[in-house]
């Protein structure tokens, strides 16, 4: 069982940091500063963190970034595609309208993607 105190953990890289909010039954991860290659390792190694560890409401909070690079913006898409194909009601909030719509639409793409892959391509793939 997650513990779902109110306590907040602060993980930082550099000038970027990620805050962890346990409120109740959600968990709300707010990374905050500019997002780069080693802050996305930073931030979806805590998503992984809070998932081992029980957590099956997760809200990525993202208010707090000020920039996000190409890599980082990848390394979100896969890790909440992976959160919700295990089961966690991931979600996404505070991104910019655009940057909403194409995080949206990224996850769903991704996840088509994977589910109309026919199994010979995907073990090729694999192999």
């Amino acid at each position: 069982m997650p513990d779902h105190s109110s306590s907040v953990s602060i993980r930082t890289h550099g000038a970027f940091r990620v805050d962890v909010h346990p409120e109740r039954e959600v968990v709300r991860v707010a990374p905050v500063g500019a997002l780069d290659a080693a802050g996305a390792t930073e931030l979806v190694g805590q998503l992984r963190e809070l998932r081992d560890a029980g957590f099956v409401h997760i809200v990525l909070d993202l208010h707090g970034l000020q920039l996000v690079d190409l890599s980082a913006f990848g390394s979100i898409l896969t890790e909440v595609r992976l959160a919700r194909d295990s089961g966690v009601d991931c979600s996404l909030t505070g991104a910019a309208p655009a940057l909403q719509r194409v995080l949206d639409d990224g996850i769903a793409e991704a996840t088509h993607a994977v589910a109309s892959t026919p199994p010979a391509v995907s073990a090729a793939a694999i192999g």
